[in-house]
């Protein structure tokens, strides 16, 4: 982007787009994560610190069935005071990165660490995942 001074502007990356807290609690009421256990597809119990990891000792609680994989990406996580090997994903980090596009429509997010991490991504303190999003299936939604 160039300025008024017709100079070059860089602005830093933005990693997480900021959310407001009003629409992090109002999205991540409705928006559950989910994880795989022996390749069965799961909600997890978690903490109620939308803010907080919320895959630190995942607790299977239901299957979770009537959902469709709707959009994939990759998302970023910050590590904290150091860099650590273990991804601890927070929910309010998840919904702020779901596009505006498809938030109405997310119920659930399945969170897969990546194997290559962003080296960029990885020097500005944040550990890269790849992320599926689901939506309720229609027949769900009618029963």
């Amino acid at each position: 982007m160039v300025g008024d001074d017709g100079f070059l502007v860089i602005t830093p990356r933005v990693w997480i787009p900021e959310m407001s807290e009003e629409q992090i609690i109002k999205f991540g009421s409705k928006i559950k994560p989910i994880k795989r256990f022996g390749g069965i597809l799961c909600h997890i119990k978690t903490s109620s610190d939308l803010f907080g990891p919320c895959f630190f000792n995942s607790e299977r609680t239901k299957d979770a069935v009537g959902l469709k994989r709707i959009h994939r990406q990759v998302t970023y996580h910050a590590y904290g005071h150091r860099p650590t090997i273990c991804l601890s994903a927070s929910i309010a980090e998840i919904v702020a990165q779901i596009p505006e596009r498809l938030i109405d429509r997310i119920v659930a997010f399945e969170v897969e660490p990546e194997l290559k991490q962003n080296p960029e991504a990885l020097a500005a303190g944040y550990h890269t995942a790849v992320t599926w999003f689901y939506e309720q299936e229609q027949s769900a939604q009618l029963q």
